[in-house]
C-alpha cells in the first residue's frame, strides 16, 4: 500500500476499505418521485392488508361489544402505523425502502454518508408524515428537493440532516486484497 492510499484507507484485519474516488451522486428528483410512488403503493397495500381483515373479523362479533370495538380500533391503528413502520425499519436497517432500492437510491447522513439509524429514520418518517397531514405543506415537502441547493434535500431530509444518493454506480476503486502469499490453484496436485 502506498503512502497516498494509507491516508485514505483503514486497515481492518489485513483488509482495507475501498477508496472513495468521488462524492456520491445525489438522487434525481424524478428518481425520488418514482421511488415514492412505489413506496406509497406498498404503504396502501400494507394499510389495506391490516385494515380489511380486522373489519371482516369485527363483522362476525356482536354489535356494540367491547371485542368488536377493540378489533376495529386495533386493526385501524395497526393499519395506520404499518406504512410508517415500513419506512422507519427499512430506512434504519438498509438505508432504503423497496421503492428506493428499485430506483437504486439510499438515504445517508450528510455528516458521514452512513445509514441514518433508528432515531433519525424514525424522526424522518414522523416529520414526513406530519407534513403530509398539513394542507399544502404535504405537497411542499417532497417538492422542496427541486430547488434546494446544493444537496437536493426535502424538508424531512433537512430536519434530520440526511441526503438521498444514487447507488447505481460505485464511486470506489477496487479494494485491496489479503496480505500474504498468492493462493495456489486448487486443481494442481
Amino acid at each position: 500500500m502506498t503512502t497516498e492510499q494509507s491516508r485514505f484507507t483503514t486497515p481492518i484485519d489485513d483488509f482495507t476499505v475501498p477508496i472513495a474516488l468521488e462524492t456520491p451522486s445525489l438522487a434525481d428528483p424524478g428518481q425520488r418521485f418514482l421511488a415514492r410512488l412505489i413506496d406509497n403503493a406498498i404503504g396502501i397495500g400494507l394499510f389495506l392488508a391490516f385494515l380489511v381483515p380486522g373489519f371482516l373479523l369485527a363483522e362476525n362479533t356482536e354489535r356494540g361489544s367491547v371485542a368488536r370495538t377493540v378489533m376495529v380500533a386495533g386493526s385501524a391503528l395497526i393499519a395506520v402505523l404499518s406504512p410508517l413502520l415500513y419506512e422507519i425499519v427499512l430506512t434504519a436497517v438498509w438505508g432504503a425502502t423497496f421503492g428506493k432500492k428499485a430506483m437504486k437510491l439510499r438515504v445517508v447522513r450528510v455528516s458521514d454518508a452512513r445509514i441514518p439509524g433508528w432515531t433519525a429514520s424514525t424522526f424522518r418518517a414522523l416529520v414526513s408524515g406530519v407534513f403530509g397531514l398539513v394542507p399544502c405543506v404535504g405537497y411542499l415537502d417532497p417538492m422542496w428537493c427541486l430547488w434546494d441547493k446544493p444537496n437536493r434535500q426535502t424538508l424531512h431530509d433537512k430536519a434530520v440532516r440526511t441526503i438521498v444518493i444514487r447507488i447505481d454506480h460505485t464511486p470506489y476503486r477496487e479494494p485491496a486484497t489479503l496480505k500474504g502469499p498468492p493462493a495456489t490453484d486448487w486443481r494442481s496436485p
